[in-house]
């Protein structure tokens, strides 16, 4: 919401019941503005406002490259897995979210293949790349079996305290 007050411009937003506001800070004579977060403040010049905004858009858009594959966060929240160095739309997947590629991932038997992957969108060639992706990416807890036919095998992780996580018997 931006709204205009005695020459101030107050950009506020409630961002999961914890405020965020930008005021124009007049208080100096150079051009600054006041960042506030709940109860933490700090000012800024344009430059470093707009330094920031830079960073936290390269944060939501990054793209992360494996050997195979990339996996690409998109400003609208989706989730792109793509076969890498390929432009064509048949070799990429786009998930809602990375959560819901976590869920693709979630629903595999401990050892899945290709053929495993039953999931709207994924035909042919993009099982492959999918299978591909989730023993690439570090999030995802398994590893290559084989490549023909292309398998992967679920890795139980388990935490400091010895709870095991993720790889179930499903």
């Amino acid at each position: 919401m931006i709204e205009k007050f005695a020459d101030r411009t107050h950009v506020r937003s409630d961002i999961d019941s914890r405020q965020v506001a930008v005021y124009e800070d007049s208080s100096t004579d150079e051009e600054t503005f006041r960042l506030e977060f709940d109860s933490e403040t700090c000012v800024l010049t344009r430059e470093e406002l707009a330094s920031l905004r830079d960073r936290i858009g390269t944060v939501l858009t990054r793209r992360a490259e494996f050997t195979q594959t990339t996996g690409r966060y998109r400003e609208d929240g989706r989730y792109v897995v793509e076969r890498r160095s390929s432009g064509s739309d048949g070799h990429r997947k786009v998930f809602e979210s990375f959560e819901a590629c976590e869920d693709c991932f979630d629903d595999l038997p401990r050892t899945f293949s290709a053929s495993d992957l039953e999931y709207p969108g994924v035909t042919g060639s993009r099982r492959h790349m999918l299978v591909w992706h989730f023993c690439e990416h570090p999030v995802f807890p398994c590893s290559l079996v084989a490549r023909q036919p292309l398998s992967g095998r679920k890795i139980t992780v388990t935490d400091e305290t010895g709870v095991a996580s993720r790889a179930d018997d499903g």
